[in-house]
């Protein structure tokens, strides 16, 4: 006579494997929208308005040059930054060295100086929208 599985050790196996795809299945889920997560412009752009009025860096003495670009004043670092736009990224760069993304547009952002410690950030394109950064005044 042959030896076989009985009824009760092959609906073990098949509750086991049902069990072992069900869990994949989550996994694989759980992962693709983690991968996928992504913020909205808006709020990515908010986020770098704060970041640059925070006392991060204490940004100070703002300049804008062409409409294209600011040059800064980290009382913090005692360094020159520069906020540009390169390839649809607004990144901040310390003495050209390097930089940091800020935030991605599919438009064109412009800067205009408002007056010593004011700038008008203008972004022009899918999500349009302008902001006034107000950096803190030279302690001098």
């Amino acid at each position: 006579m042959k030896r076989a599985f009985t009824l009760s050790e092959a609906v073990v196996g098949l509750m086991i494997a049902a069990l072992t795809i069900i869990l994949l299945t989550g996994v694989i889920k759980s992962h693709d929208r983690l991968t996928n997560l992504n913020i909205s412009e808006a709020d990515d752009w908010h986020l770098m308005l704060q970041d640059l009025e925070s006392g991060k860096y204490q940004f100070t003495d703002p300049k804008v040059s062409e409409w294209t670009s600011v040059s800064l004043y980290s009382q913090r670092e005692h360094s020159i930054y520069q906020i540009k736009q390169l390839n649809h990224t607004v990144y901040l760069a310390k003495n050209d060295q390097g930089y940091i993304p800020l935030y991605t547009t599919k438009g064109m952002v412009n800067f205009d100086q408002i007056n010593a410690d004011q700038v008008k950030v203008t972004v022009k394109g899918t999500y349009s929208n302008e902001a006034i950064l107000t950096f803190s005044k030279t302690n001098g």
